[in-house]
């Protein structure tokens, strides 16, 4: 039987169809810890106080929590978790409920993490890649605050006039204590701005000379950079070389808009090798599957085929 109108992501392995279906989700509530937050030192929010009061109260909880946990991201787990809970302690009556609120929302920072991961693979697996590049700042030209602010600026530009796609982090390396962007750079055809320069240096990390590639523009505007040039083959490693730090910084992912998530495809049966996963609504299909847009043939599926297709989220 064939599929009408399935989304389709690729895993890297194989590309994988999620079958439509109408079926309702339900959403689950769970009590938060974050219930027993105290205002100060010596009241607790009663369950009938105003719910402005505890807005704010939950509100101030979740940043600090969010300053420690990414204060203490270089810490073991032990350390990490022992060093939020007391930072945290002041909040809460007793030392029991600081550290179940802790265990929670450390939780759902992992499951986070997950889902940002699974959504940065699936966004960067549907395009084509040339360059992956890291950035740096003069001092001479930006402050940490301007740098940021301008270069998503320059680079919101370049995917507006010229076609651009990108997908970003930023780090900040604890040696040096500098500010880098590591990104994936689709540059169209024609579309480059300013010369790639050949630059000879020394590589203190490895302690070795270097030839590396950096685009005259970007070295005027902001400094240091480096533009390597990648294929599908080296995507993997550039995504986990990114999900690294990300996981170090806990920084949120910089994609350019409009990047999609899925491909939408009417599926052949011919092409449907199996069923994926427990829930029976995904099956696996062949790499060079048809894609289809209401029984008319596109082509045969292939990085970049998100500029052919329908797309969504």
């Amino acid at each position: 039987m064939d599929i009408p109108k399935a989304k389709v992501y690729h895993d890297g392995g194989h590309p994988i169809a999620i079958i439509p279906t109408t079926r309702p989700v339900r959403r689950k509530t769970k009590k938060s810890a974050s219930s027993d937050v105290c205002t100060d030192n010596n009241m607790q929010i009663p369950r009938d106080n105003k719910t402005t009061n505890k807005k704010v109260a939950t509100a101030q909880l979740k940043d600090t929590f969010a300053r420690l946990y990414k204060e203490t991201a270089s810490m073991s787990k032990v350390e990490r978790n022992n060093k939020i809970i007391e930072g945290m302690r002041e909040y809460f009556k007793d030392e029991t409920q600081a550290r179940l609120f802790v265990e929670e929302y450390i939780q759902k920072e992992k499951r986070n993490f997950a889902v940002r991961a699974q959504r940065l693979f699936r966004k960067a697996r549907l395009q084509k890649w040339n360059y992956f590049c890291t950035f740096t700042y003069d001092d001479k030209k930006h402050t940490e605050t301007t740098f940021r602010k301008s270069l998503l600026n320059t680079l919101r530009h370049f995917a507006s006039r010229r076609n651009w796609k990108y997908i970003g982090v930023w780090e900040l390396s604890p040696k040096s204590n500098r500010l880098h962007f590591h990104c994936l750079l689709h540059i169209p055809d024609g579309q480059m701005v300013g010369q790639l320069q050949e630059v000879t240096d020394y590589d203190t990390q490895n302690k070795r000379m270097q030839v590396t590639l950096q685009n005259t523009h970007f070295l005027d505007r902001f400094g240091r950079n480096d533009f390597a040039i990648i294929c599908e083959m080296e995507l993997d490693r550039s995504l986990k070389y990114m999900m690294k730090y990300l996981y170090k910084s806990g920084e949120r992912i910089v994609y350019s808009r409009n990047l999609p998530t899925f491909i939408v495809s009417d599926i052949d049966d011919y092409d449907v090798l199996c069923e994926y996963g427990t829930r029976g609504n995904k099956v696996i299909v062949a790499d060079n599957f048809i894609c289809m847009i209401d029984g008319e043939i596109i082509g045969e599926y292939c990085l970049g085929m998100a500029d052919k297709m329908p797309t969504c989220n």
